[in-house]
C-alpha cells in the first residue's frame, strides 16, 4: 500500500484556496497510486487557534463534499485536518474521507496546554483499518507522548501515522521520540509536518518516515511544499522527484512549444494574456543564455518555466512602488504546462523564487499579473504580493497589474 504525506503549506482562515491546494495535492498523490494522503494538523484552516471558534466546521459540512467525491473517484482514503464543532466546544480533527463509506473523525485527545484555552479533547480511539493494515492516528502533541502510541499498540496498530504543525524545536524532539519508539516497538512511523507561520511559529516540514530498525528512511527539507510516498509492502519511503534547474539551450524548443500550448489553454478560456509574438523563441533563448529561466522537470519532461531578473519593464517606471529601497527580484512569465495544471507546481515555483529573494537578499520582488486573469491575481494576492498600479502592453485590450511583495 502506498500512503502518501503532504507536506503542505496552508493560509490564515482561507478555507476555499486551502481546498484548492488539497486537491492539488490529492490530483498528484492518485498519479502515484496512493491508497492513502494524509495532511498536517488543522491543514484546511492553518493553525491558528485565535481563529479556530470562527472557521470551525461541522463535520457534514458541505464544503468538504468535494473530498468525499474524490475518495469515492480515486479509491483513495483522504485525511485532513480541521477545527470541529463539537457540543463540549471545539475540537482539532483528522476528518478522514472512506472510498464509499462514512467519513471518520479523529479529534487530539492529548492538548498542549497552549491549547487548553481554545480547544476540548477528544474522546474516540484514533485507529482504522485500511486494506491489510491498521493505522493508529496521532495529532501533533500526542505524537511525542509514549502512552499514546502504546496505547495504539495495544490496539494492535501496525502504522503509527502523525499530522503535526511543527516548529524546529518541536521537530527535532519528534525526530529523535519517533527514532527510539520505532526501534523500540518495532513498529514503522509516518510523519506529515506543515510549513509556513502560524501563530506564533514558523512550522518547518521535515515530513519522514521511520522503520521499525528506528531508520529514517526519506524526508522532505524545511521550506517547500512537497510529497512523502512510504510503501508499506516494502517498508521504503521516497520523494515525489522534481527538481528545478537552469533551462539549457537544448529546452528551448521544448519550452517555446510549452508557452504556446498555455498562449493556447489561456485562449480556450477568453483570456489574451500572451499573443502570437509574445512569449516567442528569441525571448527565451536570451533568457536561457543569460542563465535566467528556470524550469520545473520531473526526470526529461519540463512541467513549468520561470524567468528570475532585475530587469524591469520600462512602464514600471509609471508605477508607485511601496519599497523602493535595496535591490529588486524581478518574475517574468510564469507558465505550467497545460498537462500538468491544477496540481500545485504554479506553488512549486513561485516557493523557488521567493526563496531565491530571501538567500539573494533581495529587499522586494516584482510582476506583473493580466488583470482579466483573475485565477492568477488571486494566486498572486495570496502569496501576500500587494497591487501597486496598471500597465498595458500591446496587442492586449485589458491592463496588466503590477504587484510588489516585501522580502527583506
Amino acid at each position: 500500500m502506498i500512503i502518501c504525506l503532504a507536506q503542505a503549506r496552508s493560509i490564515k482562515g482561507d478555507i476555499p484556496s486551502n481546498i484548492k491546494n488539497h486537491l492539488s495535492f490529492i490530483e498528484r498523490a492518485h498519479r502515484q497510486d496512493a491508497r492513502l494522503i494524509l495532511f498536517p494538523e488543522l491543514s484546511i484552516s492553518a493553525y491558528e487557534p485565535a481563529i479556530a471558534q470562527e472557521v470551525a466546521m461541522q463535520t457534514d459540512d458541505p464544503r468538504l463534499d468535494i473530498f468525499q467525491s474524490k475518495a469515492d473517484q480515486y479509491n483513495m482514503y483522504i485525511g485532513i485536518g480541521i477545527p470541529t464543532k463539537h457540543s463540549s466546544g471545539i475540537r482539532i480533527s483528522l476528518i478522514l474521507f472512506q472510498p464509499d463509506k462514512p467519513r471518520y473523525i479523529y479529534s487530539k485527545q492529548m492538548l498542549h496546554e497552549d491549547e487548553l484555552p481554545y480547544f476540548q479533547a477528544g474522546q474516540q480511539a484514533g485507529h482504522i483499518q485500511i486494506d491489510s493494515l491498521k493505522l493508529g492516528f496521532a495529532i501533533c502533541y500526542e505524537s511525542l507522548q509514549l502512552e499514546h502510541f502504546i496505547k495504539a499498540k495495544n490496539d494492535q496498530c501496525d502504522l503509527y501515522v502523525a499530522s503535526v504543525a511543527k516548529p524546529q524545536r518541536g521537530i527535532s524532539k519528534a525526530i529523535k521520540h519517533y527514532n527510539t519508539v520505532s526501534k523500540s516497538y518495532q513498529t514503522p512511523i509516518l510523519m506529515a509536518n506543515a510549513i509556513g507561520y502560524y501563530d506564533n511559529f514558523l512550522s518547518v516540514g521535515q515530513t519522514g518516515a521511520w522503520n521499525t530498525d528506528g531508520a529514517l528512511l526519506a524526508s522532505l527539507n524545511e521550506t517547500d511544499e512537497g510529497i512523502l510516498l512510504y510503501d508499506s509492502s516494502s517498508q521504503t519511503a521516497s520523494i515525489e522527484s522534481y527538481q528545478i534547474v537552469q533551462a539549457k539551450l537544448s529546452d528551448v524548443d521544448s519550452i517555446v512549444d510549452m508557452y504556446r500550448q498555455a498562449t493556447a489553454r489561456l485562449r480556450e478560456i477568453g483570456l489574451n494574456q500572451w499573443t502570437d509574438h509574445y512569449p516567442n523563441k528569441n525571448i527565451i533563448q536570451k533568457d536561457i543564455e543569460q542563465e535566467q529561466l528556470f524550469i520545473l522537470k520531473n526526470n526529461a519532461n519540463i512541467l513549468g518555466a520561470v524567468t528570475l531578473n532585475e530587469e524591469q519593464e520600462e512602464k514600471y517606471k509609471t508605477i508607485d512602488w511601496k519599497y523602493r529601497d535595496g535591490k529588486v527580484l524581478v518574475i517574468h512569465r510564469l507558465v505550467i504546462h497545460p498537462d500538468h495544471q491544477g496540481l500545485g507546481f504554479a506553488r512549486i515555483l513561485m516557493d523557488y523564487s521567493e526563496n531565491v529573494a530571501r538567500k539573494q537578499q533581495y529587499s522586494s520582488i516584482r510582476l506583473d499579473a493580466y488583470s482579466s486573469n483573475k485565477q492568477i491575481i488571486q494566486f498572486y494576492s495570496n502569496r501576500n504580493f500587494e497591487h501597486r498600479g496598471e500597465i498595458f502592453f500591446p496587442e492586449r485590450t485589458e491592463p496588466f497589474y503590477a504587484m510588489e511583495k516585501a522580502y527583506k
